[in-house]
């Protein structure tokens, strides 16, 4: 590159159709730098994380010189030779020189492209800070603090040095610490944006809106059984419409205590509203028909019932006050106090704008942030409450499938920091996963806790000492992560490694996410929840998670109208897992919003992605795939504003530019698994992890999402006391099944470990040697975890894994 401080640049192109979007250089030494076609002491690395893909450039390095790589544009970095002294080159020859002194490096298209098993990725440049925040309580109303909460936003290569909200384009810092804010907001949809700012001065940030219902409940609801109105089990209690106009009730939801087997609404009476609350149900509101009788048991989320159709819908006007009475509650036994509560909602219209109140046991006393972790030898539990906890009232369980122990108070310690009391017990236990259930607590005063029980488990190893990597914090940290979540929604858990696709990790645009993870129709993303109707059941879903299955008669999910489903830009994306039970014929829904644009099978069998242009229903054409039953087929559809494509496992299969626009669907409910405007074409077949952006995916991205059976992710470096590299041992605990392995690569700074893989007959925990090392001694270590599965349907699953110096 010259002998006297010279410079050589070396310019990255990055064709996006290839690698993607982002990528990586460095420089390392050693044996990372050996490829098939070359040996060196020094290499430059061009790394594309996402695409596991690896392009390298030997140097050759004289002694008395040093390099050092810097940043000059969006695609160009310099290599800086500097001499140090000390060498022995002749006069005139070269201190440091590169095969190819410049040049394009194009990674994807070269020979030397391999997979990655080499050293940790550096980047050159700060990265910014992360934002993340999350609401509370989950449906607000005028009358309870609104809690916005950060302490999951981190910053990858440094620390937030400030954080900064706005409600409604205002500056606050009401309440709470830095990372969060408690206000109380008006009825109506408030925009809430954080911006963070790490010690670099990058800045980033996020906004979410949150929907304050003013249909309040006013927190007097009361269960009675064999003396309630119509006899058998009721509930009663009032709301209060505090908007300043009319409002117009169109779905009461219900969803009864586990105990409770059936609704039996054979008469209608069972559901009463006293409309000028005076106790009085005699001349109360009539829903005006029949229900029959509902089996809960295999509806985890309850019903929706419509309150009337058409003009008999029910009107509060502003202000007023109206008593709710539901009765009929069967099975189980009588309903005794608030842990027998039901849970109930409302949907209701006003502007034209749907709006929802929820509420029911969680009003009472409830504990919170419930937790299980483990390091070490030891199991902890703890938890958060309101209000000060009886501990002699404690009731649980903590097991790992083999052996159980009772949890009681004594087991507990208890401290409060301002106002909140928190309790926190820990168990010694040899390694390996456990569980820790919580029954029954009461409080001082004698009160029921309510959202018991609570049931959380942690995996793990017993090691102790620096290098072990098995927390939520531990995961979340990791310098790179791909495919896999660790994030506590669904069936996945925030200390626990398993196949998938966070949520907002393949784009910014996400509106709305249902995993259907145990059943629940809940948005982990925004904030429009569905409502189950028919009978849909859980069936196996994706990844090792659940999904949903529906049977082609009148299963179906209904997600009420919202502003956020309206496609801003004419630009859509909608993504899901199918698997069909059977074949059928005609057309086959599998999502409708209005006649915007909608995803189905025509002929029961081909896939269709359909975009109506405000008078034309256009679909890409059928791709003509046998989508054969017992098989899960990832199906996608985008527009951009001017052309449809529709996607299969990944691959483009359809293609069609005739609409140049998408038609309003404002105040059309989407459906899933059905066409709600015909009230027919059910699937009959499971649907998993169904998402909705605002935004069109390019190929790569929705190739990204198709991705569900390799994964991984490069820990962040832990430090500590020097070990012998030669004598590793490394401790797991996992979850792996047939056709499913692990791969674990321990790093040091330069140099790397012989790869270990786990297979099924590896499943639970265990210890192994590391090879690979040629001695001396580290003080810095990380592991690269890569999860594979054969199919889509399954998961390997990593709870921990630790570092030790054996004998």
């Amino acid at each position: 590159m010259a002998d006297e401080n010279g410079e050589a640049s070396f310019l990255i192109t990055q064709p996006e159709r290839v690698v993607g979007s982002t990528y990586d250089v460095r420089l390392t030494s050693g044996p990372a730098c050996d490829t098939s076609r070359f040996s060196s002491d020094t290499c430059l690395v061009v790394e594309v994380p996402e695409k596991d893909m690896t392009s390298k450039t030997p140097v050759r390095v004289r002694d008395g010189v040093s390099l050092s790589l810097d940043r000059t544009g969006d695609t160009q970095f310099r290599v800086t030779a500097t001499a140090t002294g000390g060498g022995t080159a002749a006069t005139g020859a070269p201190a440091a020189e590169a095969d190819r002194a410049s040049g394009n490096l194009k990674v994807g298209v070269g020979r030397d492209v391999q997979r990655n098993t080499y050293g940790r990725v550096v980047d050159p440049t700060n990265r910014p800070p992360i934002p993340r925040f999350s609401f509370s309580p989950d449906y607000p109303t005028t009358n309870t603090l609104v809690r916005a909460d950060a302490d999951r936003s981190r910053d990858p290569d440094g620390s937030i040095k400030s954080y900064t909200w706005y409600v409604d384009g205002t500056e606050t810092s009401a309440g709470g610490t830095p990372a969060t804010i408690e206000t109380s907001l008006s009825a109506g949809a408030h925009n809430v944006t954080l911006v963070l700012t790490d010690d670099e001065g990058a800045t980033a940030r996020q906004s979410r809106t949150v929907r304050v219902s003013g249909l309040e409940y006013n927190k007097d609801m009361s269960v009675s059984s064999g003396t309630g109105r119509t006899g058998g089990n009721c509930a009663e209690f009032s709301i209060t419409n505090q908007w300043g106009q009319a409002i117009d009730v169109s779905h009461l939801s219900i969803d009864p205590p586990n105990k409770v087997n059936f609704i039996d609404y054979s008469s209608g009476a069972e559901i009463a509203i006293d409309t000028n609350n005076d106790g009085d149900y005699t001349d109360a509101y009539d829903i005006g028909y029949d229900i029959g009788r509902i089996d809960t048991r295999n509806k985890p989320d309850g019903v929706v019932l419509t309150l009337g159709r058409g003009p008999n819908r029910l009107d509060i006007s502003a202000g007023q006050t109206v008593g709710v009475s539901v009765c009929k509650f069967q099975g189980g036994g009588p309903l005794r106090g608030q842990n027998d509560f039901p849970e109930f909602g409302f949907r209701y219209w006003v502007d034209g704008t749907t709006n929802r109140t929820v509420f029911g046991a969680e009003d009472g006393p409830t504990v919170t942030d419930y937790a299980v972790t483990r390091s070490g030898g030891d199991v902890t539990v703890s938890f958060d409450s309101s209000e000060e906890l009886d501990t002699t009232t404690f009731g649980g369980e903590i097991g790992n499938g083999g052996s159980t122990a009772t949890v009681s108070g004594s087991d507990f310690s208890e401290s409060v920091a301002g106002g909140t009391y928190t309790y926190e017990a820990t168990f010694s236990r040899p390694s390996g996963t456990y569980y820790v259930r919580l029954d029954d607590a009461e409080t001082a005063g004698g009160t029921e806790v309510t959202n018991l029980p609570q049931n959380a488990s942690a995996g793990g190893i017993s090691a102790t000492g620096p290098y072990v990597w098995q927390t939520g914090g531990d995961w979340d940290s990791a310098d790179r992560s791909v495919g896999v979540v660790h994030d506590s929604y669904g069936d996945y858990g925030a200390a626990r490694l398993q196949l998938g696709t966070p949520p907002g990790s393949v784009d910014g645009s996400l509106v709305s996410h249902w995993p259907f993870d145990g059943g629940s129709v809940v948005d982990v993303a925004g904030s429009n929840d569905g409502s189950l109707e028919g009978g849909p059941s859980t069936t196996d879903g994706i990844a090792g998670t659940t999904a949903l299955s529906f049977d082609g008669s009148d299963d179906h999910l209904t997600v009420p109208d919202d502003s956020s489903l309206e496609m801003s830009d004419d630009e859509v994306t909608v993504s899901m897992w199918v698997n069909k039970d059977s074949r059928q014929g005609g057309y086959i829904w599998l999502f409708e919003k209005g006649y915007a644009y909608n995803m189905l099978f025509s002929g029961g069998n081909d896939f269709i992605f359909a975009i109506n242009d405000g008078g034309t229903l256009y679909g890409t054409a059928p791709e003509g795939i046998d989508h054969r039953a017992d098989r899960y087929y990832h199906l996608v559809g985008t527009f951009d504003g001017e052309v449809m494509r529709s996607y299969v496992d990944g691959t483009r299969v359809g293609i069609d530019s005739r609409p140049d626009e998408m038609e309003s669907a404002s105040g059309e409910d989407a459906g899933i698994a059905t066409d709600l405007a015909t009230d027919a074409r059910y699937l009959d077949g499971a649907i998993d992890d169904v998402r909705v952006y605002d935004d069109r995916l390019t190929d790569d991205q929705v190739e990204r999402l198709s991705n569900v059976t390799e994964g991984y992710v490069e820990t962040a470096s832990k430090s500590g006391s020097a070990v012998n590299m030669k004598k590793l041992d490394l401790s797991y605990d996992a979850d792996i099944d047939s056709g499913e392995s692990i791969e674990l690569t321990v790093r040091a700074p330069g140099r790397e470990s012989d790869t270990i893989t786990l297979g099924a007959s590896d499943d639970g925990t265990g210890t192994v040697d590391v090879s690979g090392f040629r001695g001396g001694k580290e003080s810095e270590l990380w592991v690269e975890v890569r999860l594979t599965s054969s199919s889509s349907a399954t998961s390997p699953e990593l709870d921990g894994v630790a570092i030790e110096e054996g004998s």
